[in-house]
């Protein structure tokens, strides 16, 4: 009986309180935003006092800086709203992750953690609420980025099944109608009207009148897309009859146009059943098996004098595993050929959310030297190095034996640390309103900061906004 009265006068005393309570929070937020928008007009007005003239430009007319967009508030609720907040998560996921103590690549064990999420952060669906969490650490000795929380095993490959909602361009159990090309695996009539789709070839000229649904214009695009590929490493080798293994080929453009050059011998690892289907059917390669990025090996017999690696480093669940079974499947003076591997500098140094950028198949980034050094830890000695698109392409001989790592400087990764540090705070700053109770407590300094480094400004109705890229101007 006394436990029921107790119960009736804390519902009574709730209910009488409930109203002046929420007042009560509504006037502390407006307080703390007050306090927050007081502290950055004191920084704007020290910043106009101290600030040289705007430069002039050619015309006479004050340059302007980038534009303004994404309004963003001063502070954000530590608890989110259940209604908003709430993500999909799908039943039945394999738990297999790993969580690792030293860097995957050249296993030094110092490094710092520089982001915690991957792109399921962003989405309204994701496997579980640990598939966002990758915490990704940059590490001292050879500068690589990687997830320290990462998918393995049967997790990892549930991931691969579902490539298109993993990425982020289908939503869970969205239909891909006649999207052939993108399915990781294929039914018997899919496979039935792909090969009968590419019977019709790569070249199928428009005056002739073929229906789209009886042929395959995937086959034309990725030919043409890939020629420069076919230009670069038929320009810098000229190698005689080699043995070529392609590791994830698309289509099989590359290999059929080093064919056409070199008379290869072209062997095959796609990554999914459509790409193994075409590769053997259009162009006749070797390609009885799948690639494996979780547990990696070469499943042919000999050595190769060409392996041709299409984003391959950044999505290796054990990278050490991968450089090291190159290096030994290579002949002597081989040579390796990596591309679209992303650099990082698309979120560190242009405009692009890291949140969105490193998607859950991202498990390493780097930029030019650290993927470099990685590489060199294992005996590739760069030929040719350059950028595709923003992407990163090696051309590297294998000098067996020279197998060498210079670690970075305490200032270079001090200066790659401080970008990282950046980046994540631009990245907050941009997240749907749905996740940004996670960062609560660091928002009011995350604002500030970006702040004062000129990355947001005060809109004319007193509210901050991050500040568009500003366009770039050539040297006066």
């Amino acid at each position: 009986m006394r436990s029921r009265l107790l119960a009736g006068l804390r519902r009574l005393v709730a209910a009488l309180f409930a109203e002046p309570l929420q007042s009560l929070r509504a006037e502390q937020r407006k307080l703390r935003e007050g306090q927050t928008e007081m502290r950055l007009m004191l920084r704007r007005l020290e910043a106009a006092v101290s600030s040289q003239p705007a430069r002039a430009s050619e015309d006479g007319k004050p340059r302007k800086a980038g534009g303004a967009t994404s309004r963003i508030p001063l502070i954000v609720e530590p608890v989110p709203v259940a209604e908003t907040s709430a993500r999909a998560a799908v039943s039945s996921v394999p738990p297999q992750i790993a969580v690792l103590d030293a860097c995957p690549v050249c296993g030094h064990g110092v490094y710092t953690q520089v982001c915690e999420y991957n792109k399921f952060f962003l989405l309204d669906q994701c496997p579980d609420d640990s598939s966002a969490r990758y915490d990704y650490a940059m590490c001292h000795r050879c500068g690589v980025t990687f997830a320290r929380r990462r998918p393995i095993g049967e997790r990892y490959q549930y991931l691969v099944d579902r490539f298109e909602e993993t990425i982020g361009r289908v939503t869970a159990g969205e239909a891909m109608h006649g999207r052939l090309t993108s399915r990781p695996t294929l039914t018997d009539a899919q496979r039935a009207e792909l090969q009968a789709r590419a019977a019709g070839g790569v070249f199928v000229s428009e005056h002739l009148g073929v229906p789209g649904s009886q042929q395959l214009p995937a086959l034309f695009r990725d030919r043409m897309g890939n020629s420069h590929h076919i230009e670069l490493l038929t320009s810098l080798l000229s190698l005689q009859s080699p043995r070529v293994l392609e590791l994830r080929p698309r289509f099989g453009a590359i290999g059929a146009g080093l064919k056409r050059a070199w008379q290869a011998d072209v062997w095959g690892l796609p990554l999914f059943e459509n790409q193994q289907l075409l590769n053997r059917e259009v162009y006749g390669h070797r390609v009885d098996r799948l690639l494996d990025y979780d547990d990696f090996s070469i499943p042919y017999e000999g050595q190769f004098d060409l392996i041709v690696a299409n984003h391959i480093v950044t999505h290796a669940v054990r990278p050490k595993q991968v450089l090291s079974t190159l290096a030994s499947r290579l002949n002597d003076g081989g040579y390796a050929y990596f591309y679209n591997e992303p650099d990082d500098a698309e979120f560190l140094d242009e405009n692009q959310s890291m949140f969105n950028v490193l998607n859950a198949f991202h498990l390493q980034t780097f930029d030019r030297p650290s993927l470099l050094r990685a590489l060199g830890a294992f005996g590739f000695d760069p030929v040719f190095v350059a950028h595709d698109r923003g992407n990163l392409v090696v051309l590297a001989r294998l000098a067996r034996g020279h197998e060498s790592l210079t670690p970075m400087s305490d200032a270079a990764v001090a200066e790659r640390l401080a970008k990282y540090s950046v980046a994540r705070d631009m990245a907050i700053l941009r997240v749907p309103e749905r996740r940004r109770a996670v960062f609560a407590d660091e928002w009011p300094k995350i604002v500030e900061r970006a702040f004062l480094a000129g990355r947001i400004e005060m809109g004319s109705d007193g509210k901050p906004r991050v500040k568009r890229a500003a366009e770039a101007r050539p040297e006066d």
